[in-house]
């Protein structure tokens, strides 16, 4: 890299070649240098920054694949069932954290046959790394029958790559009434390209309570043309806490034309941590003309690494003189990928740079200090 200033690599170029920045028409008698070069400038070509197509690229669901859960709903883990609380109470390993001594009692209690012991073990063992030993010892507590520790199984040998063997053990989960194997089995169905039985599942488990199974029961709904139906479900997850479905609602409404629904979907969800809602709350307050809403919320997603986000904020805080923090914002965008945010931060840096080059040389014309 040069050890020269910027100005003295302009008074060096000019030095060089006297015609090097002038267009055929700069010479105007009559004009200050400073006029000609504006002159000149104004005469060059320009590219205008182009707005933000997101703003506009609102009203769309994720992907049916983003909005349906990873298949990691092993309700069991928690130990919900009063017996299982007893049992890690009774044996000293109270929340199975990960310390030597919890694993040690687990490990007597599974030993004399104990089935929530193993159960706890293996989620302990799984937490640790040790697929081996997880598999094993919910192996063994699914064979006694212990439904969770089916689910769970399901859970790790899809995560192995083992799909019928993961079929085998939700469905089993599942008839005895397990809502995750339900879910996680509608789940693996739909991926398998069967949306027919995965409907089934979804239905069986939404209809026991299971929030994730509503929400994505109504991204099938909403899939095959029934956003009424595909409403109602996520109208009954958001109501239980479920952000997703929170953040596809407000999308649903938006569509509907009812913006002030929207809106409070969008908050419900943006205040939970959305990085999906944020984003569409900071598009629409843009819509709105709420400049500063919309800054604020797509600062908060674009520090989330939502791409759409950086870019709509860099457009915004262009449009507000704000080039500097713009270009960052540009190229966080433009590494990870987006290209309106390449193309963006490749105009902005041109015309930052021939607004660099104008003053270069004005300042060496004007300051008397030239061959």
């Amino acid at each position: 890299m040069s050890s020269k200033s910027f100005v003295e690599q302009v008074r060096a170029s000019i030095a060089r070649d006297s015609d090097a920045f002038r267009p055929a028409t700069l010479p105007v008698r009559g004009q200050s240098f400073v006029r000609q070069v504006i002159a000149a400038l104004a005469q060059m070509p320009t590219v205008a920054l182009p707005t933000a197509p997101n703003r506009t690229d609102l009203h769309r669901l994720p992907p049916p694949r983003e909005n349906i859960p990873p298949v990691t709903d092993t309700t069991g883990r928690a130990a919900g069932s009063t017996q299982e609380a007893t049992t890690q109470s009774a044996s000293g390993a109270t929340g199975i954290g990960d310390t030597e001594d919890a694993r040690l009692w687990l490990q007597r209690a599974a030993d004399a046959g104990d089935t929530v012991a193993m159960f706890n073990l293996g989620v302990l063992l799984a937490e640790r790394g040790d697929t081996e030993g997880a598999h094993a010892y919910w192996q063994h507590a699914a064979d006694a029958g212990h439904t969770g520790a089916m689910s769970n199984l399901g859970v790790l040998l899809e995560e192995l790559g083992d799909t019928e063997g993961a079929r085998t053990w939700y469905q089993r989960a599942a008839d005895t009434g397990h809502t995750g194997a339900m879910s996680n089995l509608g789940v693996l169905l739909y991926e398998q390209g069967d949306p027919a039985a995965a409907r089934a599942y979804w239905q069986r488990a939404a209809d026991a309570g299971h929030t994730g199974a509503m929400f994505n029961l109504g991204v099938l709904l909403y899939e095959q043309g029934d956003p009424g139906a595909a409403r109602a479900y996520w109208q009954q997850a958001a109501d239980a806490g479920d952000s997703d479905a929170m953040s596809d609602l407000g999308v649903l409404l938006a569509e509907q034309g009812d913006i002030e629904g929207a809106r409070t979907w969008y908050q419900r969800a943006a205040d939970a941590g959305h990085t999906a809602a944020m984003f569409n709350l900071g598009v629409l307050l843009d819509e709105q003309g709420d400049i500063e809403g919309a800054r604020i919320w797509y600062t908060h997603a674009a520090g989330a690494g939502h791409t759409a986000a950086m870019f709509n904020l860099g457009v915004l805080l262009v449009e507000q003189g704000d080039t500097e923090t713009a270009r960052i914002w540009y190229r966080r965008a433009a590494v990870a990928g987006h290209t309106g945010a390449m193309s963006n931060l490749g105009i902005l840096l041109r015309q930052q740079r021939d607004t660099e080059y104008a003053s270069a040389v004005v300042e060496w014309r004007t300051s008397g200090d030239r061959p």
